[in-house]
């Protein structure tokens, strides 16, 4: 048995890079969907609801809930591609250092804080972790879990 699990353990493994400085570069590893309607903009996050990708904002559960997804560049999502995992570079300014927790910002539609929303009605949910102390680049990891704030 212990022959078995080690051959599926080494065929299992993916590997993830941290790749690129500009909005929408993705590392290797990074899983990419193309489904889903909608004009998206490069290293800006969105939602699905079903049918489109539509830019996200912690102040609402219908905008913030869902599957997340980081355009890679700009144009229609189902052919730019969407990734929903993995090392991706934010449009935007530092967003904190390496190491951080990231949120969906409640200031700005489609973009990370490493500040918890905190607002009544606010929805706090962890999207990944900060890999570089100068810029965007992050895990993207969005949780299925979240919380609405009550203040």
């Amino acid at each position: 048995m212990s022959k078995f699990y080690s051959k599926i353990k080494a065929v299992a493994s993916i590997e993830h890079s941290v790749s690129g400085a500009t909005a929408g570069d993705i590392g290797l590893g990074a899983e990419v969907v193309y489904f889903g309607g909608g004009t998206v903009a490069a290293g800006v996050i969105y939602y699905y609801n079903g049918t489109n990708w539509v830019i996200t904002n912690a102040n609402a559960a219908a905008s913030s809930t869902g599957m997340l997804g980081i355009a890679l560049d700009g144009g229609t999502a189902s052919d730019v591609g969407m990734c929903i995992r993995g090392a991706v570079c934010l449009y935007g300014s530092d967003i904190g250092n390496s190491g951080d927790v990231l949120w969906l910002a409640t200031g700005s539609n489609g973009v990370a804080t490493n500040s918890h929303p905190t607002g009544n009605d606010d929805i706090a949910r962890v999207i990944g972790y900060c890999l570089n102390d100068d810029g965007n680049r992050i895990f993207f990891n969005p949780d299925n879990t979240f919380v609405e704030v009550t203040a």
